[in-house]
């Protein structure tokens, strides 16, 4: 199963992990209402990385800004699939991190991912050894296990957030 990167927050955000605020737009839906005030990010949603790289992200300052965005994208090809929606998320300040889980089929289970550098670059710090990994069970359990495990790595932001979120499911947070 392929998530796109809305469905990836929305679980996250079921679970009390942070995310930013946002829609999503499909094809020919109009426009709705923005969270909050802009400036906002306009991001493809397509089952790949590098989106940004090819024109598939765009920060954008005003209402008409987002539309227009919104516009070039859907439609488009991103390595090899269409956009048919956009998330347009509020921008926020601050340091961006980047976290994936990610099904191993060879291993039959669960690979957690993460790194202290996000953006459009993750594929860079993957290369350069910046993105640390570990294999867990495919259960809830051993997932937040290993992202305890990682958290020694994590900025201290990103391993308060989810140190909260594993505290809070065991009952003590």
């Amino acid at each position: 199963m392929l998530l796109i990167e809305a469905d990836g927050k929305s679980l996250f955000r079921q679970i009390g992990i942070p995310v930013p605020d946002g829609v999503v737009v499909e094809t020919e839906t109009p426009l709705p209402a923005l969270p909050g005030d802009g400036p906002w990010v306009v991001k493809a949603q397509v089952p790949v990385g590098g989106r940004g790289k090819v024109g598939g992200v765009a920060v954008c300052r005003t209402r008409q800004e987002v539309a227009d965005a919104v516009r070039r994208m859907i439609g488009q090809s991103i390595r090899g699939h269409v956009v048919r929606a956009c998330l347009i998320e509020r921008a926020v300040q601050g340091v961006e991190s980047y976290v994936s889980l990610v099904v191993d089929a060879a291993e039959g289970a669960i690979r957690v991912m993460y790194s202290g550098d996000g953006g459009i670059e993750i594929e860079q710090a993957a290369r350069q050894g910046g993105l640390m990994s570990v294999s867990c069970e495919a259960d809830i359990g051993s997932v937040r296990g290993g992202i305890a495990g990682l958290a020694g790595t994590m900025t201290p932001a990103a391993a308060a957030v989810f140190l909260y979120e594993v505290n809070r499911q065991r009952g003590r947070a």
